[in-house]
């Protein structure tokens, strides 16, 4: 018989490590469950001491795995996303189940999303909607949203997955004066340095980037100051006032929802309401 005492387990210290281990700090993993800091780093703390081995490496840019860290996540994933499913089918057992819809989308979506919103909340007053902006990749199978809204193809496995159309895109320079012909503004273009990724990908020509941002809302007002030229969706709100020098082509939209979201009615309705609203809104004018 082993003279060690048996380890207690406690999900609830277990789905914290997750969430810190995925996020990198205390206060991301936090958010993300919906705790305090504090009780982050209590429950840390208490795995760790339980364990009686540290579970992290302190580092200037935040926590990251050692390799005890690493062996217990490998080992308890499949409890990990076990638990998810259960925490679902609870949600959906429940007599007043939570009609709750968190959304993720890229910054060259966004401008999409205030009109399709709005026309889901007409279809389900009842339905409380949490809209996440961000261009780094979302895991729907661990709960980070229900619906993704992608510019590429989700690579997990066994999501619901749909093309609900393309979007345009044009090549953008600051408003140009009255008089300017279309040749005049063709032969500036090649002068014109760059300002996004997409127009590195489109003209071949990094050399020619002056300036970079991580925020599409930097990037247009880089081009509306004079910069250069910029490829920003036709959609977006931002480039009204700008002048679109040319088509740049186009990028297929995906939308995604985690496999759960198969089980829950109002979820399923959710996704197919909010996939043909973003439809309506690629169609060309």
């Amino acid at each position: 018989m082993s003279s060690h005492p048996s380890f207690e387990l406690d999900w609830n210290l277990l789905r914290t490590f997750f969430a810190v281990a995925r996020t990198g700090s205390l206060a991301g993993g936090a958010t993300q469950i919906g705790i305090t800091h504090p009780t982050a780093a209590r429950h840390i703390q208490l795995l760790e001491e339980r364990l009686e081995m540290s579970l992290f490496t302190r580092t200037p840019r935040g926590l990251k795995l050692n390799g005890a860290g690493q062996r217990l996540q490998r080992c308890a994933e499949s409890m990990h996303r076990g638990a998810l499913a259960v925490e679902a089918v609870c949600d959906e057992l429940r007599a007043t189940p939570v009609r709750h819809l968190r959304i993720a989308t890229e910054q060259l979506l966004a401008g999409l999303l205030p009109s399709v919103v709005l026309q889901e909340l007409r279809n389900d007053k009842q339905v409380s909607i949490d809209l996440v902006v961000t261009d780094e990749d979302v895991d729907l199978i661990s709960r980070d949203a229900d619906i993704a809204l992608k510019t590429r193809r989700p690579e997990q496995q066994d999501l619901l997955v749909r093309c609900v159309g393309e979007l345009e895109l044009g090549l953008y320079t600051a408003p140009v004066e009255c008089g300017s012909t279309s040749q005049e503004m063709g032969e500036e273009i090649e002068k014109l340095p760059l300002v996004d990724d997409l127009g590195h990908n489109q003209f071949g020509a990094p050399e020619r980037t002056e300036f970079k941002s991580d925020y599409l809302s930097g990037r247009i007002a880089a081009v509306r100051s004079g910069w250069g030229v910029g490829v920003f969706p036709k959609s977006c709100p931002e480039v009204r006032d700008l002048t679109c020098l040319k088509h740049a082509g186009t990028l297929q939209v995906w939308l995604a929802a985690r496999p759960e979201v198969r089980d829950s009615r109002h979820l399923t309705d959710a996704f197919r309401n909010f996939g043909d609203a973003v439809r309506k809104c690629l169609e060309p004018a």
